[in-house]
């Protein structure tokens, strides 16, 4: 899997994570969880409020996935919903 958290000064109470994607052939096996489990742990060492990602609006069964997780839909356009997660 591959997964960035980007801090922004600008957004202070905000963890951004970017681009978490787990291989096809290796979903169903708690990776992607795991992934954004340690994402969640860097957000709080950093003293963030919340953890803020995007996802097409196409990818259904991944949009139900992270509200399973706990994230809610914050923002949508024609082809993102802008998720958040209160840590």
């Amino acid at each position: 899997g591959i997964v960035e958290v980007q801090l922004d000064d600008n957004y202070p109470s905000i963890a951004f994570v970017k681009g978490l994607s787990v291989l096809e052939s290796k979903r169903r096996r708690g990776l992607g969880k795991e992934l954004l489990d340690q994402c969640v742990i860097l957000a709080l060492r950093e003293q963030k409020q919340f953890l803020q990602l995007t996802v097409n609006t196409e990818n259904d069964w991944l949009v139900r996935w992270y509200k399973r997780l706990g994230f809610i839909t914050f923002m949508t356009d024609e082809h993102e919903l802008t998720m958040l997660k209160v840590l």
